[in-house]
């Protein structure tokens, strides 16, 4: 799976492509202190933004026939003024289908892209990107969070597998230690993926990180993780398909 709650400056730079001036914000939230806001103007700070802005997904993943796209999200725009489309590409974003539009007064509240809205968008075993796309005439809409615009927190990408990868498996879901080894890997290409649990909810996994193992005895690799010990961690890898 592939998640994102807007908590790490770094993670939506290696995550996203950023388009515009969409950008993390400490003004709301559903879980954890940042959220993703697009917006016309902010009412707090009396700026105003760039009429289009855009997430776009960086690394592809496959729809799978269980796959499914969650997030919790938060308008204030008027729906005459402007939107917030979440759409999908099978083509590396030649085109796109929308997947679903967020406009007018919404509180927070969770979303589910089903798999068969997915798949009714996309071919079975596609490789695709997703992006999230604002567009805004005018301001125009409410003055609270997010005012004049949207808010999206909590993203996640259920049931898939990244493009290139498959066959994903826990190594610890209990990190007491900031490196963890792992031995007696077989020659070939190997994916690693780490997430924390913080603030008393499990985090975004980190971008994948690749190692190629060249000789199968003695092969070991060391992870280093997080150097704050009191936050607990899992680490998944998978072997590259060939």
């Amino acid at each position: 799976s592939l998640s994102d709650g807007a908590e790490s400056e770094e993670g939506m730079l290696e995550t996203w492509h950023v388009l515009g001036d969409a950008r993390r914000d400490t003004a709301g939230q559903v879980t954890g202190n940042y959220s993703y806001v697009f917006q016309k103007k902010d009412q707090n700070t009396g700026k105003f933004y760039s009429n289009v802005q855009q997430l776009i997904l960086k690394n592809a993943f496959t729809v799978t026939d269980q796959t499914t796209i969650s997030l919790q999200r938060a308008s204030k725009i008027s729906a005459d003024s402007g939107y917030l489309k979440l759409q999908i590409s099978a083509d590396n974003g030649s085109t796109w289908t929308t997947l679903d539009t967020y406009a007018g007064f919404l509180s927070w509240g969770q979303v589910t892209i089903s798999n068969g809205q997915l798949l009714a968008a996309v071919p079975l075993n596609s490789s695709c990107i997703v992006r999230f796309v604002f567009n805004a005439e005018r301001t125009s809409g409410w003055s609270t969070f997010p005012s004049f615009g949207t808010a999206i927190d909590d993203f996640e990408i259920s049931n898939t597998e990244l493009a290139g990868f498959s066959g994903w498996a826990m190594l610890s879901d209990n990190l007491a230690d900031p490196s963890f080894q792992v031995t007696a890997q077989s020659v070939g290409q190997y994916a690693y993926q780490v997430r924390a649990f913080a603030n008393g909810v499990w985090q975004g996994f980190s971008q994948v990180a690749t190692v190629d193992v060249q000789a199968v005895v003695p092969t070991q690799l060391v992870i280093d993780a997080v150097a704050d010990t009191s936050v607990s961690g899992s680490i998944m890898t998978a072997r590259s398909t060939r």
